[in-house]
Formats: structure tokens, sequence, C-alpha cells
């Protein structure tokens, strides 16, 4: 009956909820599969004819029984086959029950679900089965000397894009790396809608070629065609980080920040060792401590955490794990502890630790060691406190420094000489008066 046709829709509909993530997305493709239109009533009304003219009611009436059994036989052949996709739906929900507890990854876009995926990614239906094509197996082969998995949807569609061009024969390893790990990540984050995303996917266009946010002045890649720059931000990036992009050894800069990222930042991108230049701020990534490792790039110069909700301290080992850090942004987050002392070790231009919860003292003693190159200094909207011992002695070696700002702690204080004599400030005052001073002194920093 209709009745129990939709209560095995509902049933089907439930545990669909219980085996994937994009729950909103499967449930339009299950009601757009098994959408059971309206009845129409094709029931020929035998009132309109005239009961007393026996003649012409039977003369009407073998249409109508022709009719009648014509519209049985369809509405027979509509629930047989609404009965079969309801069946053929079981079948697929108890094969990804089955995938799953084999440990195949269910999780992700496909090339069913996600959308525009199948305009970028051939069908592997169309392909030969991988087990049979060398090409495949070329691939797989390589990705399992990584150590990398192989069963996530993505990195299925990556792989059958990658086999399926007709110059495969001639790429290297590194190439095969190289375009798989691009491939994936524009996969795992929805590639089809990016605010730009020419010649991405391209079967004949080289990978150095497909259109970044980067400046055209700069090549995105070296004269070994080896990929140095992969910079997209403000590009409506969704989704997550794939740990593929750990294949691209040569990258110097990476740049995803103002997008939509979520999840995990995959520690296999600690491989890239080349690093001196990873932008992530702005973004939605998993809250929870900061990924240490993000501080441990031995020839990382800018660094931009900005804005993630991202919790923890920063690490002591700092000074010693990047030692080349010149620009660090960390503010917006939910930073906590204290400053730590090491970080005046850092040849730092720009460091910026506002908004976040860090407390203690400003270790402005540290700064103050070597800071010829210091040109901006943001920890306004923290929790830190005490007496700002050395101010004088800060600034007068602070010969690049143009903005500085303490406002919105819980008590800090010190002094500063103005006009040849000291006097005390406190970061609760909204502006300093100094009368021998071309303009005033603000604790948000314009200061002269």
């Amino acid at each position: 009956s209709n009745s129990q046709l939709q209560q095995a829709q509902d049933d089907m509909s439930m545990a669909s909820h219980s085996m994937f993530d994009d729950k909103e997305r499967f449930i339009r493709k299950a009601r757009s599969d098994n959408d059971d239109t309206d009845d129409d009533d094709d029931d020929y009304d035998g009132d309109d004819y005239d009961d007393d003219d026996g003649a012409k009611r039977r003369t009407v009436g073998i249409p109508c029984a022709i009719i009648g059994c014509l519209g049985c036989a369809v509405l027979v052949v509509f629930l047989v086959g609404l009965v079969m996709q309801l069946v053929n739906q079981e079948d697929r929900l108890s094969t990804s029950l089955q995938q799953s507890r084999a440990g195949v990854d269910q999780t992700g876009p496909t090339a069913q679900d996600a959308d525009g995926l199948d305009v970028f990614f051939p069908s592997s239906a169309d392909l030969t089965p991988c087990d049979r094509d060398p090409n495949c197996q070329t691939i797989i082969d390589l990705l399992e000397e990584k150590g990398m998995e192989t069963t996530k949807p993505c990195q299925i569609l990556a792989r059958d894009w990658l086999r399926s061009n007709q110059e495969f024969a001639s790429f290297t390893d590194e190439r095969i790396y190289q375009r798989y790990a691009m491939a994936t990540f524009f996969c795992e984050t929805d590639g089809p809608n990016w605010a730009q995303n020419h010649n991405w996917i391209s079967d004949t266009e080289h990978e150095c070629d497909w259109v970044t946010t980067l400046d055209n002045r700069i090549d995105a890649c070296n004269h070994q065609e080896q990929l140095r720059v992969l910079r997209l931000e403000d590009n409506e990036l969704h989704g997550s980080l794939p740990s593929e992009l750990s294949l691209l050894t040569t990258l110097f800069e990476l740049t995803v920040s103002g997008n939509f990222l979520r999840g995990k930042v995959p520690t296999d991108l600690a491989q890239l060792t080349d690093l001196d230049t990873l932008c992530m701020s702005l973004n939605m990534f998993e809250e929870g401590p900061v990924p240490e490792f993000l501080f441990e790039f031995e020839d990382m110069v800018y660094l931009d955490l900005a804005f993630n909700s991202w919790s923890g301290t920063i690490p002591t080992t700092i000074a010693a794990t990047s030692p080349g850090i010149e620009i660090l942004y960390a503010e917006g987050n939910r930073l906590s502890g204290t400053i730590p002392p090491e970080i005046g070790q850092l040849p730092l231009r720009r460091l910026s630790l506002s908004g976040n919860e860090l407390t203690g003292e400003l270790p402005l003693d540290a700064l103050t060691v070597d800071n010829s190159t210091l040109e901006r200094v943001h920890v306004h909207d923290n929790k830190l406190e005490g007496w700002v011992g050395g101010l004088d002695l800060f600034l007068s070696k602070s010969t690049a420094l143009t903005t500085m700002s303490l406002h919105k702690n819980a008590n800090l204080q010190g002094t500063i000489t103005m006009c040849g004599e000291e006097r005390q400030i406190s970061v609760y005052d909204t502006q300093i008066n100094c009368p021998c001073c071309s303009s005033s002194v603000t604790p948000d920093g314009d200061d002269n």
C-alpha cells in the first residue's frame, strides 16, 4: 500500500541519517530518486451518460473497461518500479554499511552528491577497472610508498582523473604526486564552487598554469615545473585541508586565508619542510589547541594563524624551532598563558597577539635585546598585567617602531619620559598629554 511504501521511505531516510555526514544533501537525493508523484484520477465518469440509454452506456462501457485496465497496469508498473527503487536504495545503504565496517571511508564528497564534481572528474564507470589498469596500479603503488590512503571519495576521483590522461606514461613520479595532490585538494575544498578555478583539473594545461590568486608577476612554479607557491586566499574554499598537500614537498608558500575551511589541520603538513610562508587566518578550523607543528618550520618567515578560535599557548621553543620568523600574526584566537621571553630572540618585524587570553607581564626586556627591525607590536585586548618596565629603553632602541597597542588589558602600568620628565601611564588612558610632542601619545599606537 501507499502508506507502507511511504513508511519504507521514511525508514530508509532515517537510516541514511546515521550513515552520512552530509545529511541534507543525501536526503534531497533520496527524495529526488523516490519522488512519489500524485496519483492521477483516470476513472471515467459514467454518470455523464444517460442511464436510460442502455445501448449508449454499453458502447462507452467497453473503452471504459479498457482504460480502467490500462490504468491498473500503469499503477502496478509504477508501484513495482517504486519498490525496486527502494530495494536498490536499501542495497546501496547495506553496501555502505559493509564498507564502513570494512574500513572504507564514507565521508567527503562523491561524484554523485557533490555539486559540479562530475564536470571536472571522469566517471569510474567509463574507465577500465583499476585492478586491470597499469596506470591506476602505478598511482596506488606510489601513494602507498608515501603511506597515503587511497579509498576516500576524493582520492578515488583524483586517481581516476590522473590515470585517464593520455600523457600519463610520460609523467615522472614527482609530476604524478603533484597533480594528484592538487586534484585531491580541489575536490576536498569544493573546487567547482571556488571564486576562481580556471584551468583547474585540466588534462591539457600544466598544473603550474592553474589559476590561483597569485600575482601575475610571480610564477607558481620554478624552472623545473615544481610547485612553489599555492595561494588561494578569499577564494570561497569550503571543506577541509587534505593530507595529500604534504606531497607538494617543494612548496614554500601555502596561503588559504579568508576562506571557510573546517576540521583539523593535517599533521602531515609538517613534511613541507621548505615552507617559509604559511597563512591560515580567517577560517573555521576545529577549535582546540593550536597545532604545535605550525611553530616548527625551520625556514618560516611569515606565519599568520589569526582568527581561528584556537586555544593553547605560544611554545617556549619557538625561537629554536622557527628561528627566522619575522611576521607573527596570532590575534583573534583563544591563546592563554604568558608571552614567552624567548619570542624576543626572533628577528621580528611585526608581532600581533591581540584579542587572546594571554596573562602575565609583557616581556619588554626580552623584546629590547635586538628589536631594531620591530615595526609593530599589538598585544591589546588580553589579560596582561603588571609593571611595564623598561618602556623608555624599549622605545629608544625600537628605531623602526611605528605602532604599539597595549589597551584593554587587565592592569598594565609603566612610566615613560616625556618633555624631560618621567610620567606614569596606564593602558586605561585613552590619550596621554605630551605638550612638547608634535602630537599626543595614545595607547592604541598613535605615538610620536
